[in-house]
């Protein structure tokens, strides 16, 4: 955000929420906060009501956060206005919504573990209560293990999104998942969730009998020698006990 500028983010609240907490990450501690309800009534935020927390601590990512109890459904809105504080380039910021109640993103990544070139099938469904809601939208950032991203959409089929992966590298995937619905009244809602998996090398895979039977060989006598070290590593610690601190 440049200086004198500003921006609102629009955050949909659909019914059933019982809590509705929100943080600013802000390094500048410069931005200034306004939030307008459902109602479109303008909220003064305070710690009495909201449980207003400013951190000034330059160390700490989290520069606010408040809260609402039992917040009306709809579209909430936040408004960020840069101040005389805020740097001539401007401010990076992030702001983060977490509810309780409402509705609820389910995924689901198969396999886990799987070889690299071995096909992972990515699942996801929005539920509120007991009903499945038919998915309008989802998206999936996948970050790879050498740490390039890359987004991708996901096959809308009614109330499902699907979508399937087959990780060339081996290492660990970061998949954040972002879904949108749309609730019976109309309200829209927008969910995500963060998954991961590991795609194993293909080393060791189809290895005949007796290369099977030199790998258990192999792990049992890692093993032993792992359980050896742990023994000396506990005898030291007991005739050392300063050792346990820091």
């Amino acid at each position: 955000m440049d200086a004198g500028s500003g921006t609102e983010l629009t955050i949909p609240i659909d019914p059933g929420i019982t809590v509705a907490s929100f943080a600013l990450y802000d390094t500048t501690r410069s931005l200034r906060v306004s939030v307008t309800g459902a109602s479109g009534k303008t909220i003064e935020l305070s710690a009495e009501k909201n449980g207003l927390v400013v951190v000034q601590d330059p160390e700490a990512l989290l520069y606010l956060g408040y809260g609402f109890q039992d917040p009306k459904p709809g579209e909430w809105r936040v408004r960020l206005q840069a101040s005389s504080a805020t740097p001539d380039q401007g401010a990076d910021f992030a702001l983060t919504a977490r509810f309780v109640g409402g509705a609820q993103l389910e995924t689901a990544l198969d396999p886990l573990l799987p070889h690299t070139g071995e096909a992972v099938t990515l699942t996801a469904s929005v539920r509120l209560g007991s009903e499945d809601l038919a998915v309008r939208q989802a998206e999936a950032s996948i970050r790879r293990p050498d740490g390039t991203t890359e987004q991708v959409p996901l096959t809308i089929r009614g109330s499902q999104a699907e979508v399937t992966l087959r990780p060339a590298l081996a290492g660990l995937y970061a998949v954040d998942v972002t879904a949108t619905a749309v609730a019976a009244d109309g309200t829209p809602i927008e969910r995500s969730a963060f998954l991961a998996f590991e795609a194993q090398p293909e080393t060791g895979r189809g290895l005949p009998a007796a290369g099977w039977i030199g790998a258990a060989v192999g792990l049992t006598l890692l093993a032993a020698v792992t359980m050896l070290v742990i023994r000396r590593r506990r005898q030291r610690v007991r005739q050392d006990p300063l050792r346990l601190k820091g």
